[in-house]
């Protein structure tokens, strides 16, 4: 009896190789693919936030130009300008009645408003908010300048305005609180001191 044939393997033609890679061409492959995987992730992160961080911006810019719109309007009927007392405010007077227009500090900064009070400054009766997220301009020189400052225009007043819009200041480095922002500034006068002046 012949066992031995029948333990012999047949091979036809070259050994063929098995399919798949092998370990390092697996490694190879995988270390590639999360190269690429990292690259995109961090391709999105930049964007997403750059653009939450543009989307701030531009609602901080509106908001400053509707206040300056609506700052100037409330100005241009007041026959004179009188100061509160305070950095924070003015007061306004129209047809014989005094009205106000001040900032009022919350502890929440984005609560922090510049406000427009038609009966004045210690009545909140017909409260309008001007403006949201408003802090005080940032120190020059170690000083913070006042928001409401009266000019004198021909013996008659002007006020200019000066103030940050925007998330308050702080040291972080992300995108949020002390990233965004604008500053500020605008003069205003009644149309008498206006027509005065031409």
């Amino acid at each position: 009896m012949r066992v031995q044939d029948n333990l012999r393997f047949r091979t036809t033609g070259s050994p063929r190789r098995a399919s798949g890679f092998t370990l390092p061409e697996f490694m190879i492959a995988m270390s590639i693919g999360l190269g690429v995987l990292a690259a995109a992730g961090s391709a999105y992160l930049f964007i997403s936030k750059n653009g939450r961080a543009l989307t701030f911006q531009i609602s901080f810019s509106d908001k400053a130009r509707v206040l300056q719109s609506r700052f100037v309007e409330l100005v241009e009927k007041s026959s004179s300008l009188i100061t509160d007392g305070t950095p924070n405010g003015i007061e306004l007077q129209v047809n014989g009645e005094t009205e106000w227009i001040g900032y009022i500090e919350n502890e929440d900064p984005v609560q922090s408003a510049i406000v427009y009070r038609p009966n004045g400054k210690d009545s909140a009766e017909g409260q309008q908010t001007l403006c949201t997220n408003v802090g005080p301009a940032y120190e020059v020189d170690g000083a913070t300048p006042d928001m409401f400052t009266l000019l004198s225009v021909k013996q008659r007043s002007a006020v200019l305005l000066n103030l940050h819009i925007g998330d308050p200041e702080s040291g972080t480095d992300t995108t949020g609180p002390g990233r965004q922002g604008v500053v500020v500034s605008i003069v205003a006068s009644s149309r008498d001191v206006r027509r005065e002046l031409r």
